[in-house]
């Protein structure tokens, strides 16, 4: 592996911060393509997008799209909530809902993970820095994706982890960890965006953080 040049002080680097909300995904899709519609597509560059829960899907929906043309990006993120159905998602186990005891979640979800990989395929790489956040269910422990220790095969896998809302949907087997919904520990990934844009300036001052919030957060 080549060692990474050092940040450059005079770079700038902007990130976009992506909350959890369940179906309130569909919402923040509407906002991303709001600021690209309404506003001046070249203040929403982002070198980072970071998220928890919904947030990782629109995450990984923006990542295989190149900086600067975010634009396409957001009309291709809102028809993909516009089109998705609930049968892409989950569906009710054999026996129904009380056969989710036996999974440790109500519904099956397998489909889901069916859904992303297939969604995600046509893309085939990471064209922007990339943060996940899933919830160890074993811990407590707040686990980290990135696009660094993330092939894009199991990009799929880690936004179903971050996704996987306790009780509802079973929890994912990933990296040797029990996953859950990243909200389990935290609503914001505010931290790792500010991280990740470290790798491209020196210069905090450089750093621009726009944060799509849906409801209350407990991020510190």
């Amino acid at each position: 592996m080549g060692v990474m040049a050092d940040p450059d002080s005079a770079a700038y680097c902007n990130a976009l911060v992506l909350s959890g909300g369940g179906s309130n995904g569909a919402w923040e899709a509407g906002v991303i393509w709001g600021l690209l519609h309404y506003g001046e597509p070249s203040d929403y560059q982002y070198d980072v997008v970071a998220g928890v829960s919904a947030g990782s899907i629109n995450s990984a929906l923006l990542a295989g799209w190149a900086v600067g043309d975010e634009y396409n990006a957001s009309e291709y993120v809102s028809n993909q909530w516009d089109t998705i159905r609930t049968a892409d998602v989950w569906q009710k186990w054999p026996g129904g809902y009380s056969a989710g005891l036996f999974h440790a979640g109500m519904v099956d979800t397998s489909n889901g993970l069916e859904f992303l990989n297939n969604t995600l395929a046509e893309f085939g790489e990471f064209k922007r820095k990339v943060s996940l956040a899933a919830t160890d269910i074993n811990t407590g422990e707040v686990v980290t994706f990135t696009d660094k220790d993330l092939s894009w095969e199991e990009l799929g896998q880690a936004v179903l982890s971050s996704a996987s809302v306790p009780g509802v949907f079973p929890p994912q087997q990933f990296r040797g960890h029990l996953l859950v919904d990243g909200m389990a520990a935290w609503n914001l990934n505010v931290e790792q965006a500010v991280k990740r844009c470290k790798e491209v300036t020196s210069n905090e001052k450089n750093i621009t953080i726009d944060i799509v919030l849906c409801g209350v957060t407990n991020a510190a």
